[in-house]
């Protein structure tokens, strides 16, 4: 599917693109000035090129002003050339099969560009060599491209520079939609939208950016977003009927919507849009009526109107013979005609089709195409009651799926070795100028010299031997620095070769962590699991009982395990394996403690708890102190009411602390009871979990009772 979405982009630009806005009108304004003063100036005169030089070199070299009019004259020559080369190339066609001509002609006018310093010129024939190498399918190196344009973008500044930033963005979209990276496409995707909605642009290019966006989020199944987008260029398409008395735009539009809705298993709506387009597609174009044609069949089959279908299954298989059998646009169509043929029962028919799109695919390695034939093999085998076959077409497509799954990653792997070296290269380049900047001004420094040295030689010997000292000074510091540079170099490579032992080393040390994460993930994992199995031994024990305060013992036990199984559950699932996140915990624990305390009275629980994550070693005595406070109020508090309520905070103090507290509205504790001298184990846990957190435990009788902690969190380690 992916390079019959890539054309469709493609197709889908103006073909006057490149001629609107910006550095498309060629390559840059005052070169298309230039050749248009010029066009008397031969593409190949070399003897002119001999002639302007030789009058350079005779031009005096104390008239500055006819020298730098003579370069002005030199630089323009540079400036047509370029253009002219650029043109050339542009001249010819694209294709799928790179044209080594029309590189050569790019890569002549780069190099011109760079000598005269013309950085936007050059940025903007990187861009259409690279569209050269979309073609060619050459994906990472087109995107090198782009990435060397990029980076001339970002050093130089000018009023249309967004503009010419969204002709970059649109080439990036092209070449990570390529390699199978939608998600990156999509990013600079999004970066024209919004440089052409910065400039409230409705034109032609808006219409082919909102199409694309949507295309893309299509190969992404974000329907509702292609859907906005989509609606976004409908408005467009429709100004474009009504000025152009052209309706192809609103056509494709509501073909996209088509593919859309029969993506979603939308049948019926997929038909209200297929009715929609009407006439507005041109009738004469076959790959429009393949479309029309197969989708119809396609909808009419999946809403099972058979009889509408029947009427278009005639009209694709006829279209079959507009193109070559096996051709690669023929998969779409054979496609259509299975699923047809499969739903109406005609099985023998469905197999020969199956077989020649089976050959098609493999003729034009649609692999996408021959997992999804064989999927199709798969549901006839299984209609017809052949299992056998229906399971062996089902693993031949399952095989070609992983395999597909597997070269994405592998290629997006690759993507980001290649982006690592992007960077150092970067980096190195970097080094390099600043090293020959310092040079070229040490340069200059030298020559300074050199020319206040001569002038003294013309007053007195003294000078010439003072010249003469200078320049044996000087030629012992150019020996020094030599000598340095060749032991700084030296230096460089051991470093280069420390940094590259630092990355295996890092690497090992990254394999340990995962390894590690892991590991702590199994144990929780264990914990839970054995916490789960003893509480299953105490439920399994306590049907043998008939004792009701070994009973409830036993139920107490439970939801304590409960309460520590349940931390144990969040971390193995959870990425961070050294907090609880206590929103949730609470949230869950009370929600088991209810279900497990059925009871006629309405007994509503409110919670009021802040986000806070908190660290294993104190979510687990939190838990049970929870566990214990909830369960006292839910079973004694309300014994003479109907209903009750038991309010849950948790919230942060100051200085680093939180506040606990469980209180609810029953009949609160007798009077005189002392709770540091009581033979209630509850009790006793709560006391104890209390000073395990370094915290203050805190009972009181106030309309109700209210259970509090207060304690210092510990810190996470990130």
């Amino acid at each position: 599917m992916k390079h019959i979405i890539l054309l469709l982009l493609l197709l889908s630009c103006n073909p006057a693109g490149f001629s609107q806005t910006g550095s498309r009108r060629s390559v840059s304004a005052h070169a298309k000035k230039a050749v248009g003063k010029t066009d008397a100036v031969s593409n190949g005169s070399k003897t002119d090129e001999v002639s302007n030089s030789s009058k350079a070199d005779s031009v005096s070299n104390g008239s500055k002003a006819d020298t730098a009019l003579n370069l002005s004259g030199q630089r323009k020559q540079h400036v047509v050339l370029a253009a002219r080369l650029t043109m050339q190339g542009d001249s010819l066609p694209d294709s799928e099969k790179m044209s080594d001509k029309k590189i050569a002609f790019y890569k002549k006018a780069i190099a011109i560009y760079e000598g005269i310093g013309d950085k936007r010129s050059k940025a903007a024939v990187l861009i259409k060599l690279s569209n050269v190498y979309l073609m060619g399918g050459q994906y990472q190196t087109m995107i090198d491209l782009l990435n060397n344009a990029r980076r001339i973008y970002e050093s130089i500044d000018y009023p249309e520079k967004e503009m010419d930033l969204e002709w970059l963005y649109e080439r990036y979209e092209y070449g990570y939609l390529g390699k199978d990276n939608y998600t990156e496409a999509l990013k600079y995707a999004l970066q024209s939208v919004r440089i052409i909605e910065k400039y409230k642009d409705v034109s032609l290019k808006a219409f082919r950016i909102y199409n694309n966006v949507a295309l893309l989020n299509s190969l992404l199944k974000r329907y509702d977003t292609q859907t906005y987008f989509l609606n976004k260029a409908l408005p467009i398409a429709r100004k474009f009927e009504q000025e152009k008395n052209d309706s192809i735009m609103v056509a494709q539009v509501l073909g996209n919507m088509v593919v859309s809705k029969i993506a979603q298993d939308k049948p019926a709506e997929a038909i209200a849009y297929l009715k929609k387009i009407g006439d507005r597609y041109p009738h004469a174009n076959l790959g429009w009526r393949h479309f029309i044609n197969k989708y119809y069949l396609q909808a009419y089959t999946e809403s099972r109107q058979f009889d509408q279908a029947a009427k278009y299954y005639g009209l694709v298989v006829k279209q079959t013979s507009d193109l070559d059998k096996f051709h690669a646009h023929q998969t779409t169509n054979y496609n259509a005609i299975i699923k047809y043929l499969s739903a109406t029962k005609q099985y023998d028919l469905a197999y020969k089709y199956l077989k020649i799109n089976d050959t098609a695919c493999r003729k034009n390695s649609q692999v996408d195409l021959l997992a999804r034939n064989y999927l199709d093999w798969f549901h006839v085998d299984s209609l017809k009651g052949d299992y056998k076959t229906a399971i062996h077409h089902y693993q031949l497509s399952r095989v070609i799926e992983d395999s597909l799954i597997n070269t994405k990653k592998a290629s997006q792997l690759a993507d980001l070795q290649i982006g690592y070296q992007t960077e150092k290269k970067d980096e190195d380049i970097r080094l390099k100028a600043q090293k020959i900047l310092l040079l070229n001004k040490q340069a200059q420094y030298q020559h300074v010299s050199l020319l206040h040295e001569k002038s003294i030689r013309h007053f007195t010997f003294a000078g010439l031997v003072m010249l003469l000292l200078l320049l044996g000074i000087s030629y012992n510091r150019y020996r020094l620095k030599k000598r340095t540079n060749l032991q700084l170099e030296a230096q460089q490579d051991d470093i280069n070769a420390a940094n590259s032992s630092l990355r295996h080393l890092n690497d090992s040390l990254q394999t340990l962590l995962r390894e590690k994460e892991w590991l702590l993930k199994e144990i929780h994992h264990r914990v839970k699991n054995n916490l789960q199995i003893v509480i299953s031994l105490l439920n399994t024990q306590s049907a043998y009982l008939k004792n009701q305060d070994a009973l409830d013992a036993i139920r107490n036990s439970q939801h304590r395990m409960h309460a520590m199984s349940l931390i144990h559950q969040k971390l193995y699932q959870s990425d961070n394996m050294a907090s609880i996140d206590m929103n949730v915990y609470i949230y869950e624990l009370v929600e088991y403690l209810d279900e497990s305390f059925k009871q006629d009275k309405k007994v509503t629980i409110n919670l009021e708890i802040s986000p806070v994550k908190l660290d294993v070693s104190q979510a687990v005595p939190l838990g049970l102190i929870l566990n214990e406070a909830i369960s006292n109020s839910i079973k004694y508090a309300f014994e003479n009411q109907k209903s009750g309520r038991i309010i849950i905070r948790l919230e942060p103090m100051e200085e680093g602390q939180y506040l606990l507290c469980i209180a609810d509205n029953g009949k609160g504790l007798p009077e005189g009871f002392d709770p540091y001298n009581t033979s209630s184990l509850g009790m006793s846990l709560m006391q104890g979990l209390s000073q395990q957190l370094e915290g203050d435990f805190l009972l009181e009788n106030n309309n109700g009772l209210r259970v509090c902690v207060t304690f210092k969190a510990m810190q996470l380690i990130s």
